[in-house]
C-alpha cells in the first residue's frame, strides 16, 4: 500500500522501502498512548459542546467560557499526547 508521507505520519505507520509496504511503528505502549489521547480529545471535546448549554440558559457566561478554554485545552493535550505516541518509535 503506498501513500503520501503526509497519510503515514498520520497514520503511525512507517514506509518500508525494502517490501513496498507499511509498518505499524507503535508499540503496546505507544498504542496505549494513542487511545488515551484520543480519550482526552473526545473529553474536551464533549466540554466544548457543553457550551451549547450557555444559549440555552442552563449555564452561566463564566462557566462557558471556562469550559471553551479547558475544553480546547484538553484536546490540545490530547493531541500532544498522540504525536508523541506516533513519534516515539520513529
Amino acid at each position: 500500500m503506498k501513500c503520501s508521507r503526509i497519510s503515514v505520519l498520520v497514520l503511525g505507520m512507517k514506509y518500508n522501502p525494502a517490501y513496498g509496504t507499511l509498518a505499524k511503528t507503535a508499540g503496546k505502549a505507544g498504542k496505549k498512548m494513542i487511545k488515551f489521547g484520543w480519550t482526552l480529545t473526545l473529553i474536551g471535546l464533549l466540554a466544548i459542546l457543553g457550551g451549547l448549554l450557555y444559549p440555552i440558559g442552563i449555564i452561566s457566561k463564566e462557566i462557558f467560557l471556562i469550559m471553551l478554554v479547558a475544553g480546547a485545552l484538553v484536546m490540545f493535550i490530547g493531541s500532544m499526547v498522540r504525536t508523541v505516541a506516533i513519534l516515539k518509535k520513529k
